[in-house]
């Protein structure tokens, strides 16, 4: 299993997409937190890789296999922004926009990685004192 925490605190979810024509895009907010997000797992990566080299083989292994995925919430305190409940649509985006950064980062060590390998999700809202998202990938 692959456990990655992100604390970049992301945009509210109405500034994270926008809509030109038809097509939802990510804002310029949104494009920021993915970036950001991304850094954030490519530098926990690269600290498992200093750690224990065979690490890098074992994130090579996950290519081509079925994966799950639990996408954990902590604390929405910072998604909420001035309302008094998180909507469906809000978490959607944020996964969309976490899972895509979590994708881009394991692409810079395991290239042709997809998330259409990723066949079932968790998603998690935990209430404690802390604010981030945690993203556990594992095999089927």
């Amino acid at each position: 299993m692959f456990t990655f925490k992100i604390i970049s605190e992301p945009c509210s979810a109405n500034m994270l997409y926008m809509t030109i024509g038809r097509s939802r895009i990510l804002s310029k907010a949104g494009r920021t937190y993915k970036v950001n997000a991304c850094a954030e797992i490519v530098a926990q990566i690269q600290h498992e890789i200093d750690l224990d080299p065979a690490f890098i083989d074992q994130l090579k292994a996950l290519k081509g296999k079925r994966l799950t995925l639990r996408l954990s919430f902590h604390s929405l305190s910072w998604l909420l922004k001035n309302r008094r409940s998180i909507r469906k649509k809000d978490i959607s985006s944020y996964e969309k926009a976490t899972v895509d950064s979590m994708t881009d980062a394991i692409k810079q060590y395991v290239p042709g990685f997809d998330d259409s390998q990723i066949f079932g999700m968790q998603l998690l809202k935990i209430d404690d004192e802390s604010e981030y998202i945690s993203l556990e990938l594992d095999t089927i």
